[in-house]
Protein backbone atom coordinates (compact mmCIF):
# COMPACT_ATOMS: atom_id res chain seq x y z
CA UNK A 1 0.00 0.00 0.00
CA UNK A 2 2.63 2.06 0.90
CA UNK A 3 4.85 1.45 -2.14
CA UNK A 4 1.40 2.25 -4.17
CA UNK A 5 0.92 5.36 -2.81
CA UNK A 6 4.89 6.12 -3.50
CA UNK A 7 4.59 5.68 -6.91
CA UNK A 8 1.66 8.13 -7.41
CA UNK A 9 3.62 10.69 -5.79
CA UNK A 10 6.83 9.96 -7.76
CA UNK A 11 4.78 10.20 -10.62
CA UNK A 12 2.82 13.39 -9.74
CA UNK A 13 6.32 15.15 -9.38
CA UNK A 14 7.41 13.91 -12.27
CA UNK A 15 4.58 15.35 -14.43
CA UNK A 16 4.53 18.69 -12.48
CA UNK A 17 8.33 18.77 -13.63
CA UNK A 18 7.44 18.26 -17.04
CA UNK A 19 4.47 20.77 -17.20
CA UNK A 20 6.83 23.26 -16.23
CA UNK A 21 9.49 22.86 -18.23
CA UNK A 22 6.96 22.76 -21.21
CA UNK A 23 5.38 26.12 -19.86
CA UNK A 24 8.88 27.16 -19.69
CA UNK A 25 9.93 26.14 -23.59
CA UNK A 26 6.52 27.89 -24.81
CA UNK A 27 7.42 31.04 -23.27
CA UNK A 28 10.95 31.06 -24.29
CA UNK A 29 9.77 30.05 -28.16
CA UNK A 30 6.93 32.74 -27.70
CA UNK A 31 10.01 35.36 -26.44
CA UNK A 32 12.01 34.17 -29.44
CA UNK A 33 9.93 34.68 -31.94
CA UNK A 34 8.55 38.07 -30.48
CA UNK A 35 12.27 39.29 -31.08
CA UNK A 36 12.35 37.79 -34.29
CA UNK A 37 9.82 39.41 -35.25
CA UNK A 38 10.43 43.02 -33.65
CA UNK A 39 13.76 41.99 -35.31
CA UNK A 40 12.28 41.76 -38.97
CA UNK A 41 10.14 44.45 -38.72
CA UNK A 42 12.74 46.84 -37.67
CA UNK A 43 13.80 46.07 -40.70
CA UNK A 44 10.97 46.97 -42.69
CA UNK A 45 10.59 50.34 -40.88
CA UNK A 46 14.00 50.97 -41.70
CA UNK A 47 13.20 50.03 -45.30
CA UNK A 48 9.69 52.48 -45.18
CA UNK A 49 11.81 55.27 -43.56
CA UNK A 50 14.10 54.68 -47.03
CA UNK A 51 10.75 54.67 -49.33
CA UNK A 52 9.05 57.56 -47.27
CA UNK A 53 12.23 59.46 -47.97
CA UNK A 54 12.77 58.58 -51.24
CA UNK A 55 8.99 59.45 -52.72
CA UNK A 56 6.80 61.49 -50.01
CA UNK A 57 9.10 63.43 -48.21
CA UNK A 58 9.38 65.49 -50.70
CA UNK A 59 6.00 63.78 -53.25
CA UNK A 60 7.68 62.13 -56.24
CA UNK A 61 4.14 62.84 -57.98
CA UNK A 62 5.77 62.19 -61.43
CA UNK A 63 6.57 58.40 -59.96
CA UNK A 64 3.27 57.97 -58.21
CA UNK A 65 1.46 59.11 -61.79
CA UNK A 66 3.70 56.71 -63.56
CA UNK A 67 2.35 53.48 -61.38
CA UNK A 68 -1.10 54.62 -61.84
CA UNK A 69 -1.69 56.27 -64.97
CA UNK A 70 -3.16 52.54 -66.69
CA UNK A 71 -5.60 52.68 -63.76
CA UNK A 72 -7.21 55.96 -64.26
CA UNK A 73 -10.32 57.40 -66.47
CA UNK A 74 -8.84 58.20 -69.87
CA UNK A 75 -9.64 61.79 -69.00
CA UNK A 76 -7.24 62.30 -66.16
CA UNK A 77 -4.21 64.48 -67.78
CA UNK A 78 -0.44 64.14 -65.55
CA UNK A 79 -1.37 67.71 -64.63
CA UNK A 80 -4.94 66.78 -63.22
CA UNK A 81 -3.65 64.07 -61.25
CA UNK A 82 -0.87 65.75 -59.66
CA UNK A 83 -2.52 68.63 -59.39
CA UNK A 84 -5.29 66.28 -57.21
CA UNK A 85 -2.42 64.74 -55.70
CA UNK A 86 -0.41 67.87 -54.60
CA UNK A 87 -3.85 69.21 -52.72
CA UNK A 88 -4.22 66.53 -50.95
CA UNK A 89 -0.38 66.59 -49.95
CA UNK A 90 -0.13 70.11 -48.51
CA UNK A 91 0.95 69.69 -44.98
CA UNK A 92 3.31 67.90 -42.74
CA UNK A 93 4.19 64.40 -43.56
CA UNK A 94 4.52 61.42 -41.76
CA UNK A 95 3.99 57.22 -42.28
CA UNK A 96 2.95 54.46 -39.96
CA UNK A 97 2.56 50.62 -40.20
CA UNK A 98 -1.06 49.66 -40.95
CA UNK A 99 -2.42 46.33 -40.71
CA UNK A 100 -1.75 44.70 -43.94
CA UNK A 101 -3.44 40.86 -42.98
CA UNK A 102 -0.85 39.03 -45.00
CA UNK A 103 2.38 37.45 -43.01
CA UNK A 104 5.08 38.85 -45.35
CA UNK A 105 3.58 42.32 -46.01
CA UNK A 106 4.06 45.42 -44.24
CA UNK A 107 1.73 48.42 -45.70
CA UNK A 108 2.39 51.75 -44.78
CA UNK A 109 -0.04 54.77 -44.86
CA UNK A 110 1.53 58.06 -45.92
CA UNK A 111 -0.27 61.53 -44.00
CA UNK A 112 -0.19 65.10 -44.53
CA UNK A 113 -1.34 66.90 -41.57
CA UNK A 114 -2.86 64.01 -40.06
CA UNK A 115 -5.12 63.30 -43.48
CA UNK A 116 -4.16 59.85 -45.72
CA UNK A 117 -3.00 60.91 -48.91
CA UNK A 118 -1.13 57.93 -50.35
CA UNK A 119 0.19 54.39 -48.99
CA UNK A 120 2.84 51.70 -50.01
CA UNK A 121 3.40 48.28 -49.33
CA UNK A 122 6.75 46.40 -48.80
CA UNK A 123 7.48 42.47 -49.03
CA UNK A 124 9.83 40.29 -47.55
CA UNK A 125 11.99 38.37 -50.38
CA UNK A 126 13.09 34.83 -49.48
CA UNK A 127 16.40 36.32 -48.76
CA UNK A 128 14.56 37.82 -45.61
CA UNK A 129 14.83 41.32 -47.18
CA UNK A 130 12.24 44.00 -47.56
CA UNK A 131 11.51 45.63 -50.62
CA UNK A 132 8.72 47.71 -52.16
CA UNK A 133 5.78 45.91 -54.11
CA UNK A 134 3.80 49.05 -54.48
CA UNK A 135 2.67 52.55 -54.06
CA UNK A 136 -0.32 54.68 -54.68
CA UNK A 137 -1.91 57.72 -54.05
CA UNK A 138 -5.37 57.84 -52.05
CA UNK A 139 -8.07 59.00 -54.97
CA UNK A 140 -11.79 60.35 -54.05
CA UNK A 141 -13.15 58.70 -57.39
CA UNK A 142 -16.68 60.32 -58.32
CA UNK A 143 -19.22 57.18 -58.43
CA UNK A 144 -21.16 59.01 -61.45
CA UNK A 145 -19.81 62.55 -62.81
CA UNK A 146 -23.06 63.94 -64.70
CA UNK A 147 -22.19 66.88 -66.88
CA UNK A 148 -24.87 68.92 -68.75
CA UNK A 149 -23.73 70.85 -72.02
CA UNK A 150 -25.47 72.89 -74.49
CA UNK A 151 -26.63 70.44 -77.22
CA UNK A 152 -23.81 70.15 -80.12
CA UNK A 153 -21.25 71.44 -78.13
CA UNK A 154 -17.57 69.40 -77.25
CA UNK A 155 -17.17 68.11 -74.00
CA UNK A 156 -13.21 68.33 -72.64
CA UNK A 157 -12.66 67.05 -69.05
CA UNK A 158 -8.24 67.99 -68.05
CA UNK A 159 -8.03 69.00 -71.86
CA UNK A 160 -9.42 65.40 -73.17
CA UNK A 161 -12.59 65.09 -76.04
CA UNK A 162 -15.21 63.12 -74.18
CA UNK A 163 -16.36 60.57 -76.96
CA UNK A 164 -19.90 60.19 -78.25
CA UNK A 165 -19.83 56.85 -75.87
CA UNK A 166 -20.73 58.92 -72.50
CA UNK A 167 -23.14 60.61 -74.35
CA UNK A 168 -26.25 59.60 -72.32
CA UNK A 169 -29.46 61.93 -74.00
CA UNK A 170 -30.60 64.77 -73.79
CA UNK A 171 -33.71 67.38 -73.75
CA UNK A 172 -34.99 70.74 -73.39
CA UNK A 173 -34.64 73.38 -70.22
CA UNK A 174 -37.89 71.47 -67.63
CA UNK A 175 -37.26 68.24 -69.00
CA UNK A 176 -36.09 65.36 -66.41
CA UNK A 177 -33.01 66.17 -64.93
CA UNK A 178 -32.42 69.79 -67.46
CA UNK A 179 -32.61 72.58 -64.93
CA UNK A 180 -35.12 75.20 -66.12
CA UNK A 181 -32.14 77.65 -66.07
CA UNK A 182 -30.51 76.54 -69.04
CA UNK A 183 -30.73 77.90 -72.40
CA UNK A 184 -31.78 76.11 -75.41
CA UNK A 185 -31.53 72.36 -75.92
CA UNK A 186 -28.97 70.56 -73.58
CA UNK A 187 -26.88 67.18 -73.83
CA UNK A 188 -25.95 64.85 -70.76
CA UNK A 189 -22.73 62.85 -70.74
CA UNK A 190 -22.04 60.58 -67.75
CA UNK A 191 -18.64 59.58 -66.51
CA UNK A 192 -17.47 56.76 -64.18
CA UNK A 193 -14.29 56.92 -61.97
CA UNK A 194 -13.08 60.36 -62.38
CA UNK A 195 -11.46 62.15 -59.89
CA UNK A 196 -14.13 64.47 -57.87
CA UNK A 197 -12.69 68.07 -58.93
CA UNK A 198 -11.80 67.69 -62.80
CA UNK A 199 -11.48 71.09 -65.14
CA UNK A 200 -14.34 70.52 -67.61
CA UNK A 201 -15.35 72.70 -70.28
CA UNK A 202 -17.60 73.41 -73.15
CA UNK A 203 -16.47 74.33 -76.68
CA UNK A 204 -18.88 75.66 -80.00
CA UNK A 205 -18.43 75.27 -83.26
CA UNK A 206 -16.66 78.74 -82.79
CA UNK A 207 -13.84 77.38 -80.95
CA UNK A 208 -15.32 79.63 -78.17
CA UNK A 209 -15.26 78.03 -74.59
CA UNK A 210 -16.62 78.37 -71.15
CA UNK A 211 -15.73 76.18 -68.33
CA UNK A 212 -18.67 74.35 -66.28
CA UNK A 213 -19.25 74.32 -62.16
CA UNK A 214 -20.17 71.52 -60.12
CA UNK A 215 -24.17 72.60 -59.26
CA UNK A 216 -24.45 70.85 -55.72
CA UNK A 217 -28.58 71.11 -56.11
CA UNK A 218 -28.43 69.78 -59.43
CA UNK A 219 -25.77 67.11 -58.49
CA UNK A 220 -23.86 67.97 -61.71
CA UNK A 221 -21.20 70.28 -63.86
CA UNK A 222 -23.17 72.74 -65.88
CA UNK A 223 -22.18 76.29 -67.28
CA UNK A 224 -22.72 79.26 -64.65
CA UNK A 225 -25.42 81.05 -64.17
CA UNK A 226 -24.49 84.47 -66.33
CA UNK A 227 -25.92 87.23 -66.59
CA UNK A 228 -25.02 89.56 -70.15
CA UNK A 229 -25.17 92.32 -72.35
CA UNK A 230 -25.54 92.02 -76.21
CA UNK A 231 -25.55 94.98 -78.51
CA UNK A 232 -26.42 94.20 -81.85
CA UNK A 233 -27.21 96.21 -85.11
CA UNK A 234 -30.96 97.15 -85.43
CA UNK A 235 -32.85 94.74 -87.47
CA UNK A 236 -30.74 91.59 -86.66
CA UNK A 237 -31.87 88.71 -84.14
CA UNK A 238 -29.61 87.09 -81.51
CA UNK A 239 -29.21 83.67 -80.80
CA UNK A 240 -27.90 82.00 -77.25
CA UNK A 241 -27.43 78.57 -78.49
CA UNK A 242 -29.20 78.34 -81.33
CA UNK A 243 -32.03 79.69 -79.46
CA UNK A 244 -33.61 83.18 -80.75
CA UNK A 245 -33.80 85.86 -78.14
CA UNK A 246 -37.12 87.34 -77.56
CA UNK A 247 -38.20 91.23 -77.35
CA UNK A 248 -38.71 90.90 -74.09
CA UNK A 249 -34.92 90.87 -73.46
CA UNK A 250 -34.29 93.82 -75.25
CA UNK A 251 -33.50 96.81 -72.51
CA UNK A 252 -32.41 99.86 -74.83
CA UNK A 253 -32.78 100.75 -78.31
CA UNK A 254 -31.12 103.74 -80.39
CA UNK A 255 -27.52 103.17 -79.70
CA UNK A 256 -25.56 104.87 -81.48
CA UNK A 257 -21.55 104.97 -82.25
CA UNK A 258 -19.36 106.78 -84.48
CA UNK A 259 -18.89 103.62 -86.71
CA UNK A 260 -22.96 103.05 -86.67
CA UNK A 261 -23.93 106.55 -87.60
CA UNK A 262 -21.85 106.38 -90.66
CA UNK A 263 -24.08 103.27 -91.96
CA UNK A 264 -26.90 105.29 -91.08
CA UNK A 265 -27.92 102.80 -88.12
CA UNK A 266 -27.77 102.11 -84.60
CA UNK A 267 -26.80 99.56 -81.69
CA UNK A 268 -29.84 97.84 -79.71
CA UNK A 269 -29.18 95.71 -76.25
CA UNK A 270 -30.32 92.92 -75.18
CA UNK A 271 -30.33 91.30 -71.35
CA UNK A 272 -29.87 87.61 -71.20
CA UNK A 273 -29.69 85.53 -68.13
CA UNK A 274 -29.51 81.59 -67.89
CA UNK A 275 -26.64 79.08 -67.67
CA UNK A 276 -24.93 80.87 -70.58
CA UNK A 277 -21.02 80.38 -69.38
CA UNK A 278 -18.75 82.40 -71.75
CA UNK A 279 -20.01 80.77 -75.23
CA UNK A 280 -20.43 83.38 -77.63
CA UNK A 281 -23.81 84.85 -78.73
CA UNK A 282 -24.37 84.63 -81.96
CA UNK A 283 -26.31 87.16 -84.26
CA UNK A 284 -27.86 87.30 -87.63
CA UNK A 285 -27.97 90.49 -89.31
CA UNK A 286 -31.03 92.68 -91.46
CA UNK A 287 -30.32 90.94 -94.52
CA UNK A 288 -29.62 87.07 -93.04
CA UNK A 289 -26.17 87.36 -93.35
CA UNK A 290 -24.06 85.76 -89.93
CA UNK A 291 -22.54 88.26 -87.89
CA UNK A 292 -19.99 88.46 -85.86
CA UNK A 293 -19.66 88.85 -81.61
CA UNK A 294 -17.04 90.11 -79.44
CA UNK A 295 -16.87 90.47 -76.45
CA UNK A 296 -15.50 93.25 -74.14
CA UNK A 297 -14.37 93.13 -70.42
CA UNK A 298 -17.38 93.69 -68.97
CA UNK A 299 -19.52 91.28 -69.70
CA UNK A 300 -20.56 92.99 -72.60
CA UNK A 301 -21.12 91.86 -76.46
CA UNK A 302 -21.26 93.91 -79.20
CA UNK A 303 -21.54 92.59 -82.54
CA UNK A 304 -18.39 94.06 -85.21
CA UNK A 305 -19.43 95.94 -88.14
CA UNK A 306 -17.64 93.58 -90.64
CA UNK A 307 -16.04 95.59 -93.99
CA UNK A 308 -16.07 93.86 -96.85
CA UNK A 309 -12.31 94.12 -99.04
CA UNK A 310 -13.30 92.78 -102.57
CA UNK A 311 -16.05 95.29 -102.60
CA UNK A 312 -13.37 98.42 -101.86
CA UNK A 313 -10.74 96.45 -104.23
CA UNK A 314 -13.82 96.58 -107.06
CA UNK A 315 -15.75 99.77 -106.49
CA UNK A 316 -13.36 102.17 -104.48
CA UNK A 317 -11.89 104.82 -107.90
CA UNK A 318 -15.99 104.71 -108.58
CA UNK A 319 -16.70 105.94 -104.62
CA UNK A 320 -14.30 108.24 -105.01
CA UNK A 321 -15.15 109.77 -108.49
CA UNK A 322 -18.62 110.17 -107.27
CA UNK A 323 -17.77 112.08 -104.62
CA UNK A 324 -15.45 114.09 -105.85
CA UNK A 325 -17.83 114.97 -108.79
CA UNK A 326 -20.52 116.02 -106.14
CA UNK A 327 -17.72 118.45 -104.32
CA UNK A 328 -17.06 119.71 -107.41
CA UNK A 329 -20.85 119.91 -108.33
CA UNK A 330 -21.26 122.27 -105.00
CA UNK A 331 -18.79 124.73 -106.57
CA UNK A 332 -20.00 124.78 -109.82
CA UNK A 333 -17.11 122.81 -111.08
CA UNK A 334 -19.26 120.01 -112.79
CA UNK A 335 -23.06 119.73 -113.93
CA UNK A 336 -26.09 117.60 -113.56
CA UNK A 337 -24.55 115.82 -116.60
CA UNK A 338 -21.73 114.41 -114.80
CA UNK A 339 -24.00 113.93 -111.45
CA UNK A 340 -26.19 111.59 -113.73
CA UNK A 341 -23.16 109.30 -113.80
CA UNK A 342 -22.92 108.66 -110.03
CA UNK A 343 -26.42 109.37 -108.46
CA UNK A 344 -29.31 107.76 -109.83
CA UNK A 345 -31.78 110.42 -111.11
CA UNK A 346 -35.65 110.26 -109.43
CA UNK A 347 -33.75 109.67 -105.37
CA UNK A 348 -34.33 111.92 -103.04
CA UNK A 349 -30.58 112.23 -103.28
CA UNK A 350 -30.54 113.23 -106.75
CA UNK A 351 -33.61 115.66 -106.30
CA UNK A 352 -31.47 117.52 -103.60
CA UNK A 353 -28.56 117.94 -105.58
CA UNK A 354 -30.71 119.42 -108.68
CA UNK A 355 -32.39 121.84 -106.66
CA UNK A 356 -29.98 122.83 -104.23
CA UNK A 357 -27.83 125.90 -104.72
CA UNK A 358 -24.94 125.66 -105.26
CA UNK A 359 -23.62 126.38 -101.37
CA UNK A 360 -20.01 126.57 -101.88
CA UNK A 361 -19.52 128.19 -104.64
CA UNK A 362 -17.32 131.44 -105.51
CA UNK A 363 -15.71 132.75 -108.00
CA UNK A 364 -12.29 130.65 -108.09
CA UNK A 365 -8.92 130.32 -110.31
CA UNK A 366 -8.39 126.57 -109.47
CA UNK A 367 -9.17 123.49 -107.27
CA UNK A 368 -7.65 120.73 -106.49
CA UNK A 369 -7.92 117.53 -104.35
CA UNK A 370 -5.98 116.08 -101.19
CA UNK A 371 -6.30 113.27 -99.05
CA UNK A 372 -9.15 111.40 -101.03
CA UNK A 373 -10.05 107.98 -99.47
CA UNK A 374 -12.57 105.43 -100.01
CA UNK A 375 -13.06 103.06 -97.08
CA UNK A 376 -15.70 101.06 -94.57
CA UNK A 377 -17.36 99.51 -97.64
CA UNK A 378 -19.88 97.67 -96.46
CA UNK A 379 -22.22 94.70 -98.05
CA UNK A 380 -26.28 95.26 -97.21
CA UNK A 381 -29.15 93.63 -99.07
CA UNK A 382 -28.29 91.64 -102.64
CA UNK A 383 -27.08 94.52 -105.23
CA UNK A 384 -26.76 97.13 -102.62
CA UNK A 385 -23.33 98.58 -100.27
CA UNK A 386 -22.41 101.64 -98.71
CA UNK A 387 -19.35 103.36 -98.06
CA UNK A 388 -17.23 106.29 -96.62
CA UNK A 389 -15.53 108.65 -98.39
CA UNK A 390 -13.29 111.67 -96.93
CA UNK A 391 -11.41 114.09 -98.88
CA UNK A 392 -10.13 117.64 -98.56
CA UNK A 393 -11.53 120.03 -101.52
CA UNK A 394 -8.92 123.23 -101.81
CA UNK A 395 -10.57 126.09 -103.88
CA UNK A 396 -8.38 128.80 -105.00
CA UNK A 397 -10.18 132.02 -105.08
CA UNK A 398 -7.30 134.16 -105.79
CA UNK A 399 -3.65 133.76 -105.66
CA UNK A 400 -3.59 134.43 -101.99
CA UNK A 401 -6.69 133.09 -101.23
CA UNK A 402 -7.08 129.10 -100.64
CA UNK A 403 -10.54 127.65 -99.29
CA UNK A 404 -11.00 124.52 -97.63
CA UNK A 405 -13.75 122.45 -97.71
CA UNK A 406 -13.45 119.37 -95.95
CA UNK A 407 -15.47 116.16 -96.54
CA UNK A 408 -16.70 113.35 -95.22
CA UNK A 409 -19.76 111.28 -96.14
CA UNK A 410 -21.24 107.91 -96.58
CA UNK A 411 -22.86 106.36 -99.92
CA UNK A 412 -25.42 104.37 -100.75
CA UNK A 413 -24.78 102.28 -103.74
CA UNK A 414 -27.44 100.66 -105.60
CA UNK A 415 -27.40 98.23 -108.78
CA UNK A 416 -29.40 99.43 -111.68
CA UNK A 417 -28.98 97.52 -114.99
CA UNK A 418 -25.68 96.48 -114.01
CA UNK A 419 -24.33 99.51 -113.18
CA UNK A 420 -24.28 101.07 -109.49
CA UNK A 421 -25.83 104.54 -108.66
CA UNK A 422 -25.53 106.43 -105.44
CA UNK A 423 -29.45 106.05 -104.26
CA UNK A 424 -28.71 108.03 -100.78
CA UNK A 425 -26.09 110.08 -98.97
CA UNK A 426 -25.17 110.86 -95.39
CA UNK A 427 -22.98 113.70 -94.17
CA UNK A 428 -20.80 112.58 -91.34
CA UNK A 429 -19.05 115.30 -88.97
CA UNK A 430 -15.93 116.37 -90.10
CA UNK A 431 -13.00 116.67 -87.91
Amino acid sequence: MRQKRYQRSTMSRYLTVMAVLTVCILCGLTGFWLYLDHYEKSLSYHTAERIFDAYFAEPDYDALYALEKKALFGTESSESYKNYVRGNATGKRSCRNVPSGEARVEKYAVYADGARFAEFELVRGAGGQWGLSGMSAVLDRAEETKIIVPAGSRLYVNGFRVGEEYHSGGGIPGDDGIPGDCVGPQDVYRLNGVLVTPAIEARDDGGNSASLVYDREAGCFMLALTEIHADILEGGALYINDIAVSEEQLVERAIQTEAAARLNTRYQRYRVAGRIGGILPRVVDRWGRKGEMEATDDNTYIQKILYDAELEQNYSALAKDAATTYSKYMTYDSSMTEIRRYFAPGTAIYEAIRTSEVIWYTNHIGYRFENVVASEFFPREEGAFSCRVTLDHYVQRTAADLRHFPLDITLFFTESDGKYLVTDMLHNPVR
